[in-house]
């Protein structure tokens, strides 16, 4: 049941009442746990923005796109910009974002995870 109502987070809100539940029932939510629904949230929020396929590695995002995706391209080279360089948009059949972090910037998965949902934030059709 726990693990059902972790894969349907879809805001920041419910991450944060099933963590409060979750702390009510059992005490400290393991960081294991935090992770999972931190997840969770992410997934659910790409599905949202049309993300057909996120890879986080430490450093590097690339996020690839539905190519009917309806999202408003306006918004897209503000948010290279004030990328500065970091981020660049490919075009074509696959269209995706690929993000590097800057050298001697925090680019463990966790940092990069909240990276991702900045970057894909701007992306959702109601951003």
């Amino acid at each position: 049941d726990i693990y059902k109502r972790i894969s349907e987070l879809c805001s920041e809100e419910g991450l944060n009442d099933m963590t409060d539940e979750l702390v009510d029932r059992y005490g400290d939510v393991p960081k294991e746990v935090m992770a999972l629904m931190r997840t969770a949230l992410l997934k659910a929020e790409a599905n949202e923005a049309y993300v057909t396929e996120l890879k986080i590695k430490e450093g590097s995002i690339t996020i690839q796109m539905y190519p009917m995706a309806k999202i408003d391209a306006s918004r897209i080279p503000g948010l290279i910009e004030k990328e500065e360089g970091r981020l660049k948009f490919i075009t074509g059949a696959n269209p995706r974002f690929i993000y590097n972090e800057a050298k001697g910037a925090k680019t463990d998965i966790p940092a990069m995870m909240k990276k991702a949902r900045e970057l894909i934030s701007v992306l959702r059709p109601n951003a």
